[in-house]
């Protein structure tokens, strides 16, 4: 059942701030080990690993509720790049994104990555499952943490915490804040395919222009499968 909460602070500087917060300066953040894996010593492509060697290149998809994704991953110098583009069929909402992860600590079984990134997004305003929902377009504002830990050689567990924040483009400043935390298990299942089990729940605070936050229930579901192609 939805209802309504006064807003303490401009939710515009939620996502930003907790994700700079996570994420150190890049010369202050060396692998525990001291040294880049090679990108054939890890597996993994939807989450895992929490960020990729560099020179690795991942292609992935997942469905689920409430979203259908397709991305793809690529393992630079000091970062990973990914691009993705996504479908809420719940709210019918399409957007793309960009995101940068980098891995500030690596042990033998361990990592943990924040990450940020931007888009943009459109909102249909359908109502038959959220009524609270209303059309926008939008730029969407993303910041988190990727954590993985090898459970096997074939198997491991990843969280992840998202942060995202869709802001309108209407001179009222409608938004959307729907952050979620959660984690699953992602297995490797041979010729560099991996298979993707993850659950994930939080919050879904819609305000219209000019309305007042309601809040819900927030919670998404994947499946996924990911193709290391290098």
């Amino acid at each position: 059942m939805a209802y309504c909460v006064p807003m303490l602070l401009r939710p515009a500087s939620w996502p930003l701030a907790l994700a700079f917060a996570l994420l150190p300066p890049l010369a202050a953040a060396e692998p525990a080990s001291g040294q880049m894996p090679d990108k054939y010593e890890s597996f993994g492509a939807v989450i895992a690993p929490a960020s990729l060697p560099r020179g690795a290149t991942a292609l992935y998809g997942y469905a689920g509720a409430q979203d259908i994704a397709a991305g793809f991953r690529q393992g630079m110098n000091f970062v990973e790049l990914e691009a993705r583009a996504r479908l809420n069929y719940f709210l019918l909402t399409i957007s793309a994104e960009l995101l940068l992860r980098h891995t500030f600590y690596r042990s033998s079984a361990a990592e943990l990555a924040p990450y940020l990134g931007a888009g943009f997004v459109y909102d249909s305003g359908s109502g038959y499952i959220r009524a609270g929902n209303f059309q926008y377009a939008g730029v969407r504002a993303m910041g988190g943490l990727i954590a993985t830990y090898r459970l096997a050689e074939t198997v491991r567990a990843v969280g992840e915490l998202d942060i995202p924040l869709d802001v309108t483009l209407s001179v009222s400043n409608g938004y959307r804040f729907f952050p979620l935390a959660g984690g699953g298990v992602e297995v490797y299942l041979g010729s560099d395919v991996t298979g993707l089990l993850m659950g994930q729940f939080g919050l879904d605070i819609l305000r219209e222009p000019q309305g007042v936050p309601v809040v819900s229930f927030g919670y998404q579901l994947r499946v996924g499968l990911g193709f290391r192609l290098f």
